[in-house]
């Protein structure tokens, strides 16, 4: 009864601050949740001089021990905006404190008004200045100021026929409300303060101006309307998700992982400007060079790389003023209470406010604990559980971010090799790792969340401070043609802390024994800005020689002079001089090399090679986000049809098989195999169009499914005939659900034939999509058998006649996975681990599972038949 009355007083604050969240200050969470993850690993350890010699200080101990200031400086530079603060007559004032000259100030504030050892209202001022800072850096990657293909710039390209002004408005407020929907940001609302330095900023800003421009009680006025405006997001805004999500599968796919301007990308710079900001603190302004853009900021210091200047063609460095007008219907004043002290103000929320998050958080527990109760009591003989799970301790880690299965020490048993592009250790951020767990007659490892840093056999770590997410694709090859299988392993975001980009690829050598190099033996770049080489990896022998050779996908390369996200597909054949000591090569040094047609249609962006039963090797290359144009040059058009998706069969060199998507954001060429799951040598090919919206019912009533996702199947051997013979179409059944992210054909039960694997990671139980259950993922199998394995639309048209909803995906797969974790995203991604006489393990990724730690990732184990 209790729970019920919970659900009730929250349902009746959902309808009240849903009017809020139309109209809410953009970016308040989405600032706040960028600067908590820059502070986890930033080594914040630096020796200051003080006024009785050197003393050390833990900038890091600060932020976490004055929080109250860094949450109210996340969001700060945008208290002037709103009209509501005194009719926005301080809108500049908001803008100048976006960019360099505000920070220069203010640390020269600091260093002739507080020399060290500081009090704790000056660690407060220093603190918010942290906070604000990473606001700063965020809105120049986020909006592409002073830079190229910023994240809204490419949200408007791929999403919005190319308008930057309609991505912003709704990116801005869309970022938070997906923040809110699938994180857990507790940790936002469980702070009940802000500090705002008030006095301090009143001085600096006269220092700033060289006048009195900002009045104490402005100040204190238009902050409170921020912390207000906090309050209403954290209540409410993430129930809107369809309203953005719609209008963007870019958004919802890429706000956290986008390589430049997704939230993890602005966190690494946050800790590069943090790096040079306490630099000057400590050495003051003058050691540095400081351009209007903060990224640009180059400090006398051999270890504070800086970018060369603002980029040919980017949008305006010198202009922020990016802004959505607030209002605050069901708050007022009234819900903030104001502290003041010496120096500033303390912001809380009212009682009021603090019941209906106290009902808020009872709530997503209950639905969180009811998730998993359901999960631990499942009977249905087809919904199997987990055995074993891996994860790791450290936040943010994405673990299973690439995974893969072979037999790399060749004795007969498949290992699992799993990528965490996210793995971080304090300083080195963002490094990346790679996991081998080596296979035998014992099995995989068993136990739940057991830490991979304990139970894996090697590991291989990205290379030391240079961000460049190592593991985010996996390889097994043979590129020296010794006999031992060798290792490939992508780093895409090599060259970020100079906002290159150019990526790299690793190949380590096996050796006798199965232990593979410590070291690289042979690398493979990109000169490319952007190209974020070693994206997607794959393997096979291309040239007939039984070796295995290295296919490279660079989705996001310009390709040639002017053109941008276009993407190319190359490889390197095998050669035994390859054996010769360390191998340093280029994409110049490419055997075979195909290019992308379209700009931001992302060529490559998936790669597979598939030996077929009677039409050869293929090289099979997606680019999802390829548009129909209206204009024969394909100059944008809002008559274009947007991410229709195009995928690309080559049987190298030459191109051999084509296909195109049909209707918007249907994004097809996401995810594609090849296998034989009705009968031998009768080859069928998945191809996944994951955003694409299909008709079904709900209560026998029609709805359109929003992007809830289609795979398609199609005869190889009846490709060549125009109507390219659709054998099968499986659909699903949750808006958003991503149906069709992962596909893999796979002999799961060794009857000879292909068993399918779809996946649907942001699967959300609930009906609504917006109550409960959000982003747990569905894993979907279809076992092969010529008169079971599903034909035609089986998804649709043979789901129970009382079927609750339509599609019914679940019902036509011979199993289902379930992992019981809300906003883990289940089925990011899938490996097949088999042995001889064993029965067979799926491995199933969650990226954003938190049970090891924040957004560490797990994998989930499950045995066959």
């Amino acid at each position: 009864m209790e729970m019920r009355e919970s659900t009730d007083v929250l349902f009746k604050v959902l309808i009240t601050y849903a009017i809020i969240a139309e109209t809410l200050q953009c970016g308040i969470t989405t600032h706040i949740e960028i600067a908590h993850r820059a502070y986890e690993f930033y080594d914040g350890r630096r020796v200051m001089q003080a006024q009785v010699g050197e003393k050390t200080v833990d900038f890091q101990k600060l932020i976490v021990e004055h929080q109250d200031a860094f949450q109210a400086g996340n969001p700060y530079p945008d208290a002037y905006y709103n009209p509501i603060c005194q009719y926005g007559v301080y809108h500049d004032i908001s803008e100048d404190t976006h960019w360099t000259p505000f920070m220069n100030a203010t640390i020269n504030y600091i260093r002739n008004h507080y020399p060290p050892p500081w009090n704790k209202a000056t660690e407060k001022l220093i603190v918010f200045l942290l906070g604000l800072i990473s606001h700063q850096v965020a809105d120049v990657s986020w909006h592409s100021l002073g830079i190229n293909h910023g994240f809204l710039s490419v949200m408007g390209d791929v999403n919005y026929h190319g308008s930057f002004d309609n991505a912003h408005s709704d990116g801005d407020p869309g970022g938070d409300v997906l923040n809110q929907y699938e994180l857990n940001t507790n940790y936002i609302h469980e702070l009940s303060d802000w500090y705002v330095p008030v006095d301090d900023l009143v001085n600096i800003y006269r220092e700033l101006y060289g006048a009195d421009r900002m009045p104490e009680s402005v100040i204190e006025e238009c902050t409170m309307f921020l912390f207000l405006g906090r309050l209403g997001e954290q209540l409410a805004i993430a129930k809107l998700l369809p309203k953005y999500a719609s209008k963007s599968p870019f958004l919802v796919d890429k706000l956290n992982d986008f390589f430049l301007g997704g939230v993890f990308d602005m966190s690494v710079w946050t800790t590069n400007i943090w790096d040079k900001a306490l630099f000057m603190l400590d050495k003051g302004t003058s050691a540095c060079d400081l351009p209007h853009n903060p990224l640009y900021i180059s400090c006398n210091m051999t270890n504070l790389e800086a970018p060369p200047r603002k980029q040919q063609g980017s949008r305006n460095a010198e202009k922020n003023g990016f802004f959505v007008a607030s209002r605050f219907p069901g708050l007022s004043r009234g819900d903030v209470l104001i502290r003041r002290t010496k120096r500033g103000v303390y912001l809380s929320a009212s009682k009021r406010v603090k019941h209906l998050f106290k009902k808020q958080a009872e709530l997503s527990e209950y639905h969180q604990n009811k998730t998993l109760d359901q999960y631990s009591r499942l009977n249905d003989a087809k919904v199997k559980t987990a055995i074993s799970s891996y994860t790791l301790s450290r936040p943010y880690a994405r673990v299973g971010g690439a995974m893969l299965s072979g037999d790399l020490n060749n004795d007969g048993w498949d290992d699992l090799i799993i990528g965490a592009p996210g793995y971080s250790t304090l300083g080195n951020i963002e490094a990346g790792r790679v996991y081998v767990i080596l296979g035998s007659r014992i099995g995989l490892p068993s136990g739940f969340n057991i830490d991979l840093d304990d139970v894996s056999n090697f590991t291989i770590s990205g290379p030391y401070k240079e961000n460049g997410r190592f593991g985010s694709s996996l390889a097994i090859v043979d590129i020296n043609r010794d006999g031992y299988p060798d290792l490939a392993v992508g780093a895409p975001s090599i060259g970020s802390k100079v906002l290159q980009y150019t990526g790299r690829v690793y190949v380590y050598y096996g050796r006798p024994g199965g232990f593979l190099s410590s070291v690289p033996d042979l690398t493979v770049e990109c000169q490319a800005v952007y190209c974020n080489l070693g994206y997607s990896l794959s393997s096979g022998d291309l040239n007939g020689d039984t070796y295995n050779d290295l296919v490279i996908g660079a989705p996001f390369a310009p390709v040639v002079n002017g053109s941008a996200l276009r993407g190319f597909v190359g490889a390197i054949y095998a050669k035994s001089v390859y054996q010769k000591g360390h191998v340093s090569l280029t994409t110049l040094d490419f055997d075979w090399r195909v290019d992308g047609e379209q700009d931001y249609s992302w060529f490559g962006y998936d790669v597979k090679v598939k030996k077929t039963s009677l039409s050869g090797m293929w090289v099979m290359v997606g680019a999802p986000t390829y548009r129909k144009c209206q204009i024969p040059n394909c100059t944008f058009s809002d008559e274009d049809t947007q991410s229709v998706g195009k995928f690309y069969v080559y049987r190298p060199p030459s191109l051999i098989h084509l296909f195109e998507g049909r209707e918007e954001f249907s994004n097809l060429g996401h995810s594609f195999s090849v296998g034989m799951p009705y009968e031998k040598y009768t080859d069928m090919l998945a191809i996944s169009m994951p955003s694409n919206s299909v008709s079904g019912s709900v209560l026998g009533l029609p709805v359109s499914v929003t992007q809830a996702g289609t795979v398609l199947m199609y005869n190889v051997s009846r490709l060549l005939s125009d109507d390219k013979y659709l054998v099968a179409t499986f659909s699903g059944d949750r808006r958003y659900d991503r149906f069709g992210h992962h596909l893999q054909f796979s002999d799961i039960d060794g009857d000879g034939l292909d068993d399918l694997i779809i996946t649907a990671p942001l699967r959300t139980d609930d009906i609504t999509g917006e109550l409960y259950g959000a982003e747990e993922g569905r894993v979907y199998i279809y076992m092969s058998n010529y008169d079971r394995f599903p034909e035609f639309n089986s998804t649709t048209t043979d789901c129970p006649q009382m079927s609750l909803v339509v599609p019914c995906p679940q019902h036509s797969a011979t199993y289902e996975l379930r992992y019981g974790e809300e906003q883990a995203r289940f089925g990011s991604n899938v490996a097949v681990v088999k042995s001889p006489g064993k029965q067979a393990k799926v491995a199933v990724s969650a990226l954003h599972s938190s049970l090891g730690a924040r957004m560490s990732g797990v994998i989930a184990i499950y045995s066959f038949p």
